[in-house]
């Protein structure tokens, strides 16, 4: 080599790469000149990657722009009522956005762990339903600002190494005991996530906290407008119906005066047994349906509920009869057994 040439290509101060040259045509010495117009060469160089670079931070800002976007249009106009339904749309969009291979949705259950709610992509890749808080999801959750992780053994444990490649975690909403994590994973040996990834992965929960929020409010909402009118109707079928079936029934008894025939005295003994049971049956409807907001629903209601699905295509429809503080006496334990053996049966 007779002669040779080399300069930095710098991208913000800082050195990107080298341009080497090397052995001219004409066979002479490289000059100052050449260096001159080496440098002009690696510093147009160094300007354009700067270039693509902000190009492709500011289309990854607006792919996550558009994603937090879209997420709270489709929550907010209610094409994913359910619970499990809104986190899949959140994983599925975060997925796509990220060049992740893992998303995953988990919300902390107060005992130092995350539970899964919802995981897409390589879901093999996570052991069990649980995860221990760590100190940077802790951190995550507090200030709302998302962190990448660079060894996923630290979230994930020993056996995540193989498959598994840098982590970004972000929480979905801050300063509410609804708020949970979505944790992204890209596939071992893939670059780490971008700082405009990390940027905008926190607007993005932000965002999409803010209207899962709202949908839970909504939903929340809608559950106690429901229990006030079923309260409701309990009140009318207890201050109406059931008065008038109870009057009819003294009114059938008093019918036994009038006749001796055998026959009729049977006859409104059967009615009246009817009415009892008629009555029966609509007190248990309106215990059923006395569930207060916020509260667990009563195990009366569980057992009409769990016989009426385990009835709906049959022909018959048997007659339940509960007596006793059913709600009050019998414990969770025996519950976990009971409904099991009712929907079997």
């Amino acid at each position: 080599m007779n002669a040779f040439l080399g300069v930095p290509v710098r991208v913000r101060g800082a050195v990107f790469g080298n341009l080497y040259l090397t052995e001219k045509i004409d066979g002479t010495p490289f000059t100052g000149e050449d260096h001159d117009l080496a440098m002009a060469l690696a510093a147009a160089a160094g300007v354009a990657i700067e270039n693509a670079r902000l190009f492709e931070d500011a289309r990854r800002r607006q792919q996550w722009l558009e994603a937090g976007l879209e997420v709270s249009d489709q929550l907010s106009s209610a094409l994913y009522p359910g619970e499990t339904d809104n986190l899949d749309l959140v994983a599925e969009r975060a997925l796509a956005v990220s060049d992740s291979i893992l998303a995953i949705v988990a919300n902390p259950d107060g005992n130092g762990t995350m539970r899964c709610r919802t995981m897409v992509g390589a879901q093999s890749l996570v052991a069990g339903h649980e995860l221990p808080v760590s100190d940077v999801m802790a951190a995550v959750l507090e200030t709302g600002n998302s962190a990448m992780v660079k060894d996923p053994t630290e979230i994930f444990g020993p056996d995540a190494g193989e498959k598994l490649g840098p982590l970004l975690i972000t929480a979905l909403g801050r300063n509410s005991s609804d708020c949970g994590l979505l944790i992204l994973g890209r596939p071992a040996g893939a670059p780490y996530y971008l700082q405009s990834d990390i940027q905008s992965s926190a607007v993005f929960g932000s965002r999409v906290g803010l209207a899962l929020g709202l949908v839970r409010a909504r939903r929340r909402r809608e559950e106690q407008l429901l229990s006030m009118d079923r309260d409701r109707i309990a009140r009318d079928l207890h201050d109406l119906v059931i008065q008038r079936l109870f009057g009819a029934g003294l009114s059938m008894q008093s019918l036994r005066r009038y006749t001796p025939d055998p026959v009729a005295q049977e006859r409104i003994s059967g009615v009246t047994a009817e009415l009892d049971s008629t009555i029966h049956e609509l007190r248990d409807t309106i215990y059923s349906m006395r569930t207060g907001h916020g509260q667990k629903e009563p195990l009366t209601g569980l057992v009409m509920r769990t016989i009426h699905d385990g009835i709906r295509n049959s022909a018959f429809s048997p007659k339940v009869h509960l007596t006793g503080p059913v709600d009050e006496a019998v414990p969770d334990s025996v519950v976990e057994q009971l409904l099991p053996v009712l929907s079997e049966g």
